[in-house]
Formats: C-alpha cells, structure tokens, sequence
C-alpha cells in the first residue's frame, strides 16, 4: 500500500507520496485544477490510500479524487497539531505529514457528508 498526503490549496496542491515504510516515493506541486489532479493521481502507484486536509473548497477536490484512489479520508486541520505546532511549516512538509499520519493510522479526521446532504 502507498500513502498520499494532499495539501490543497485554491492555486496549487502539494502531494506527498509515501510507501509502507514511510519512505517518499515522490512529491509534486501541481495546479489545483481537475485535469491536473486527475492526471496526477491517475499515474501513482497502486494501491493508494488519501488524506485530503479540510479547507473551505475540499469539496470539489474530494469529489474528484476520491473515485481514483482505494480509500481517501478527510483530515482535521485544528486536530493536526504536528502541523499547526511545527517550527517549519511548508506545504510540502504538511504533504509528508498528512501522508505519514494515514500510513501510521493517527490521522484525525472529519465527517464527510454525503453529496445529496451537501
């Protein structure tokens, strides 16, 4: 299993790769649009299991990534506190660290409603 740590923001997104060890695969900074996710996503190794970070329009990026991916979750940003406490903070480092929580089974996650109740 591969471990995916997404770091979306309204430009770009930050995408973190990791194996079962914890070793990173790959990283990329990528346009935060569909195609570009898609086509991202669509070339990771599999399986893969995703952690997207709640912000104010995970919505639409939910939607598109989690039908390419064998499980994606949806991580509480106030609850990371590894992230929010660090002294470095990057997206690229909050990548890793999303990544590196689902692969440790510590991610703190949020409900997702279903798109009717949306």
């Amino acid at each position: 299993m591969n471990y995916m740590g997404i770091d979306f923001h309204k430009h770009f997104t930050h995408f973190a790769i990791l194996n079962q060890s914890g070793q990173v695969l790959k990283r990329a900074r990528i346009p935060s649009e569909r195609e570009a996710i898609i086509d991202f996503i669509e070339k990771v190794p599999r399986p893969v299991k995703a952690a997207i970070e709640a912000t104010r329009n995970w919505y639409w990026a939910y939607d598109t990534i989690e039908p390419l991916v064998e499980e994606l979750k949806l991580a509480s940003p106030p609850k990371i506190r590894i992230i929010a406490e660090s002294t470095i903070k990057t997206d690229k480092i909050d990548a890793k660290v999303i990544a590196d929580l689902l692969r440790t089974n510590f991610l703190p996650v949020c409900y997702v409603p279903s798109q009717e109740v949306r």
